[in-house]
């Protein structure tokens, strides 16, 4: 089984009609994996892991940059945004201990990529 995870909303039946002859047993899971419980909800939904790949990443311009200063209706600094080391860090530890964890007693290889959009400038 090969299941793929993304935040972007699509019908599973859709993918798979795209892909069934090459990959007929292809899942699609929508999953915001910088949240712990869609995560951990896509990997129950998955069962056993034996391979792992983490390949998300967004960049500033997609969730605005940690540096620009946004106020609240009193003119006190609002905290900033951590969308980017949401996703492109805390996400993909959340992710490896998730596979790690469905890989336990049977072993398996765990794979982390970097996305390019990781690497955009506002």
């Amino acid at each position: 089984m090969v299941h793929i995870l993304d935040i972007k909303p699509r019908a599973e039946s859709e993918l798979r009609d795209e892909v069934q002859v090459q990959f007929p047993h292809l899942h699609y899971h929508e999953c915001d994996i910088s949240s712990w419980s869609q995560l951990r909800d896509a990997f129950e939904s998955a069962g056993p892991v034996d391979i792992a790949i983490a390949n998300a990443g967004i960049s500033e311009e997609q969730v605005g940059s940690y540096f620009n200063d946004t106020f609240d209706q009193d003119g006190r600094l609002l905290q900033p945004s951590w969308g980017v080391l949401d996703v492109n860090y805390r996400a993909v530890l959340d992710f490896v201990k998730l596979a790690w964890s469905y890989m336990r007693g049977r072993g398996g290889s765990i794979v982390i990529t970097a996305s390019v959009s990781s690497y955009g400038r506002s």
